[in-house]
């Protein structure tokens, strides 16, 4: 894993383009999968921080991954860590984005918006 991280394949994620609906800002410790479920936009978040083969079972907690949808969707973020409790985050406005910061990652975790009615 960690020579993948080295090697980070720059110009190919380049050529995949950008969504400007959904993006996902985290540490390339975090591996995101992004899937519309019931037509609602989830990610699942895994946490590969700090994991040793035959030694390290145990991810580092990862904080400051932000999730951001354009502001003129007025939404809230449903936030679910593994084995834990959901929560509603409410975002912050920056320029035209909505921004919400995510609790700190453990294990892994799934997000997804909320229409606000």
């Amino acid at each position: 894993f960690a020579k993948g991280v080295a090697e980070n394949p720059t110009e190919f994620l380049a050529s995949l383009g950008v969504s400007a609906e959904l993006q996902v800002e985290a540490s390339p410790l975090i591996a995101a999968n992004i899937a519309a479920v019931e037509g609602k936009p989830h990610v699942f978040l895994a946490n590969f921080a700090g994991l040793v083969p035959h030694r390290v079972a145990v991810p580092s907690p990862q904080t400051g991954v932000r999730i951001s949808v354009p502001a003129e969707r007025k939404c809230t973020l449903r936030f679910l860590t593994f084995l834990g409790e959901q929560q509603t985050l409410r975002g912050q406005q920056a320029g035209d984005r909505t921004i919400f910061v995510l609790p700190p990652i453990e294990r892994g975790a799934a997000v997804w918006i909320e229409d606000m009615r």
